[in-house]
């Protein structure tokens, strides 16, 4: 059993070493919750064993810690990670036999949970991305990495759910469900890099398995997810340096490439690489790195395919505005197309909703989306019409 410089304390302290509330238990509590001698509340994390005891992390906790930690707001580590902190052996007839104050800082990082693993499988993230670069440093994180971490991930996202959507009929699928798909939550944020999660649009306890019956929502997102893993795989291997994409559907070349590419670092900036992991894109032991030679494989390929988006400059009337996807259709269009379906971001939704409710024309400059029959909104001005 490993040793680590310390203060013994009196056993007293956290008699009966009793669980008071199990969080997490396999072969017998592992995470839980006890009082002390003062009747404040513990948490406590087994963390090793021998022969005659196991050792348990024990630090003090409060409710809210232990709300975050049972919503997936915060980690097991972040929950463990507190100012004071114990050691104690507890032998295998459950009698506490030596508690020692120490460093929370002197334990050994194996035996500690990863620094993002959540307290059940059900919690962790539908997928943590984490930007790497020499200047991304606790403190001086610029405001481009938060960015473009954020819209990156978004982006990518609602390029691939907008073609799956597209791909199946939409009735029975829950405004809510839809919101949260194109607006993903954010599950956690850590600064010691920079490092954003993204939780579960849904909470179904089959996702991502081959067992169990499956919602309309859980099967869209899985199907986004064979998406964006066959597209990893590509970019990863020495099909992605080849720089040929060539799914069994041509469309689909389009959506992954346009995906893949928000999710790449620019060959300029502060990132020099980024790590993705998650339920989105499988169990895996490291995170999958990408680096900016990953942008050039993916440019080359869209260049390769004639991908590159085009302008687009129409004028109309907005109609049917749908506020959870963010998207509009664009009627009363001059000249041969009768009408046009645009995606957007949330910057851009008042001045859309206003000119939807004010029923005006308006003059709309975007450029191609990936997803056939869409357009990407970028700006947005009223048609103003001189009396003659």
């Amino acid at each position: 059993m490993w040793n680590i410089p310390g203060k013994t304390v009196d056993i007293g302290r956290f008699q009966p070493f009793e669980p008071l509330q199990v969080l997490y238990e396999f072969d017998g509590p592992r995470i839980f919750t006890l009082m002390d001698v003062d009747e404040e509340l513990n948490l406590a994390y087994w963390s090793d064993q021998d022969e005659h005891v196991s050792r348990y992390v024990v630090v003090p906790t409060t409710t809210t810690i232990l709300a975050a930690l049972n919503k997936g707001s915060i980690s097991v580590f972040d929950a463990l990670n507190q100012p004071r902190c114990w050691l104690c052996d507890v032998t295998h007839g459950g009698e506490l036999s030596a508690c020692q104050r120490v460093d929370f800082a002197a334990v050994p990082r194996d035996s500690l949970p990863a620094v993002d693993a959540m307290l059940l499988p059900t919690l962790e993230p539908l997928l943590t991305l984490r930007a790497v670069g020499d200047a991304i440093i606790p403190g001086q994180i610029p405001g481009s990495v938060i960015r473009a971490g954020v819209e990156g991930v978004q982006k990518a996202f609602k390029v691939l759910s907008e073609y799956v959507l597209g791909q199946t009929p939409q009735a029975g699928r829950p405004d809510e469900f839809l919101r949260r798909l194109f607006d993903l939550p954010t599950q956690r944020f850590a600064f010691a890099s920079f490092e954003i999660s993204f939780r579960m649009p849904i909470e179904e306890l089959n996702l991502f398995t081959a067992s169990g019956q499956k919602s309309s929502e859980a099967e869209t997102l899985e199907k986004v997810g064979t998406l964006l893993n066959k597209g990893l795989k590509w970019l990863t291997t020495a099909a992605g340096e080849e720089g040929l994409y060539s799914p069994d559907k041509p469309d689909e070349s389009a959506v992954v490439l346009r995906a893949l590419r928000e999710l790449t670092p620019s060959s300029q900036g502060c990132i020099h690489q980024i790590e993705l992991k998650g339920q989105l894109i499988g169990p895996r032991t490291f995170p999958l790195v990408l680096e900016r030679a990953a942008r050039q494989r993916v440019n080359a390929a869209i260049r390769s395919h004639a991908l590159e988006p085009q302008p687009v400059d129409m004028e109309g009337r907005i109609r049917e505005l749908d506020k959870d996807r963010l998207s509009f259709e664009l009627r009363d269009i001059d000249g041969t197309t009768p009408h046009q379906k645009f995606v957007f971001d949330e910057e851009l939704l008042e001045e859309v909703f206003q000119a939807f409710q004010d029923d005006v024309r308006v003059r709309v400059a975007g450029r191609t989306f990936p997803v056939k029959y869409l357009a990407y909104a970028l700006a947005l001005s009223r048609v103003v019409t001189t009396e003659t």
